[in-house]
């Protein structure tokens, strides 16, 4: 039989579910040395000493540790369920405010609890950016920073200026008019400064020989005879999340809320408008609304075929609620693992505060519909070190600003977000790319804001009427 070695006697230290162990016997009579071996077989006792010590602390890692996820999860379902009895105390008619949030006070507890004893620790942000870029695989090479400056197309970042700098010329109110108009002339101006302006700054990728597009690849598979196409449990599981959310945010959705009010009439007054062929900037009915949810409607009616109605009205806010669940599946995944951004939209997806939103079609939906890839992009952009993504998260800025008042505050936030990143990074390299990614974001986003950001020069009473 022969002799087990180092690495089996290691492993039956650590299949402590196993019934038998190697044990190393003791010699029936000291071995007799030379005195030249003396300090040798001193030295190697003390290693085989130390080596059982480590397995033996290995062991009780190994050991531990589940009883130390095990606690993290009780703690997590605990959060949970006395944030969710919070959450039923303030259902109507009868709420108990002061009663709920104390059940939110408990949750935060278990929370801080469970971080201060390790049991749930937040996602490390990579420490070496280039080590990042390069788990993602060579198609990703291209978009690493350099502390230089800011790589661009000079040429297109001129013309983009310069139509940027003629659409704000363009979008001013007409003397006698309340607001500004869309026309063939401005708004074909305005979208080519946006396209310079993103080709200015945008770095494509570079594939390495041998690397298949995802065209390529779906090409090919649409020839393929036969079809392979393989369910993992996670395929499944993310099917079932999907299928409930689509429940929930569409079940009824013709009927539930049954009518309108004054606020949903006010508004397909202006999809009319749209309609018609009166396409504003900004729709001045009501107190004055910025003008996205209108036009995004109008495309609805023109989809669906549903008229200028409520449910037309639904369709638009519910459709922006789903964009928004698919980006905080972006953000968990980002911070944390997919598993917490699929138990987040499984949450937001039945929720009731989130589907109220969706369902009344007032403009709320609209502020976490932008907001969340504006804030995914943002962060991916300061993790990855990554240009483009700046570039996605200016856009997404823009958008928002003609989305609902509120979404004003949002500008505040990069400032906020890059000002925080600085302050815990503070090598050159990463400062230079932070700054150059807030800039490239703050002139992609103001280029997209352009008409509005005109007229609210123009008419700042109008603009800010809903603020003040």
């Amino acid at each position: 039989m022969s002799e087990p070695s180092v690495l089996d006697y290691v492993k039956s230290k650590l299949a402590f579910w196993a019934h038998s162990s190697i044990e190393i016997p003791a010699p029936d009579q000291p071995a007799v040395e030379p005195d030249g071996m003396k300090d040798e077989a001193y030295a190697g006792e003390t290693a085989l000493a130390g080596l059982e010590r480590a397995v033996d602390s290995a062991q009780a890692d190994v050991v531990a540790q589940p009883r130390g996820a095990a606690s993290g999860v009780l703690f997590a379902l605990g959060a949970l369920a006395l944030a969710l009895i919070a959450q039923l105390l303030l259902e109507p008619p009868n709420r108990a405010a002061v009663t709920a949030a104390v059940f939110y006070a408990l949750s935060a507890v278990l929370i801080g609890m469970a971080y201060f004893r390790g049991l749930v620790v937040p996602a490390e942000i990579p420490d070496d950016p280039d080590e990042s870029l390069a788990a993602q695989g060579p198609a990703e090479v291209s978009e690493r920073p350099t502390a230089k400056g800011i790589d661009l197309n000079f040429l297109s970042l001129i013309v983009g200026l310069v139509l940027m700098a003629g659409a704000f010329f363009l979008f001013g109110t007409p003397p006698g008019q309340e607001v500004p108009f869309f026309d063939f002339l401005n708004t074909a101006v305005w979208l080519l400064s946006i396209g310079y302006l993103v080709r200015a700054f945008y770095q494509f990728k570079q594939r390495e020989n041998g690397t298949v597009g995802l065209r390529a690849r779906i090409t090919s598979f649409l020839k393929e005879p036969r079809w392979h196409i393989t369910f993992t449990r996670w395929t499944v599981i993310v099917l079932v999340v999907i299928g409930v959310v689509l429940f929930f945010r569409f079940y009824r959705l013709t009927s539930v809320p049954m009518n309108a009010v004054s606020d949903q009439a006010e508004k397909l007054l202006d999809v009319n408008d749209v309609l018609t062929g009166t396409y504003r900037v900004f729709f001045p009915r009501n107190t004055g609304r910025e003008a996205f949810q209108f036009y995004w409607t109008a495309l609805m009616v023109k989809l669906f075929d549903t008229g200028v109605t409520f449910l037309s009205l639904k369709i638009g806010t519910t459709l922006i609620g789903l964009l928004a669940l698919y980006y905080m599946y972006r953000i968990g995944e980002l911070i944390g693992n997919r598993w917490i951004g699929l138990l987040a939209v499984l949450f937001c997806g039945f929720s009731y505060w989130a589907q109220t939103q969706s369902r009344i079609a007032l403009r709320f939906t609209l502020y976490a519909g932008f907001y969340a890839p504006f804030l995914y992009y943002l962060l991916r952009g300061l993790r990855r070190l990554n240009r483009n993504d700046f570039i996605w998260a200016g856009i997404w800025l823009g958008i928002g600003l003609h989305g609902y008042t509120s979404y004003r505050i949002v500008p505040f936030v990069a400032l906020a977000g890059v000002a925080i990143y600085l302050l815990h990074n503070r090598t050159e390299k990463k400062i230079n790319f932070a700054l150059s990614g807030l800039l490239i974001l703050g002139l992609v986003s103001l280029a997209v804001f352009i008409p509005l950001f005109r007229f609210a020069l123009d008419r700042p009473d109008l603009i800010t009427y809903r603020s003040l």
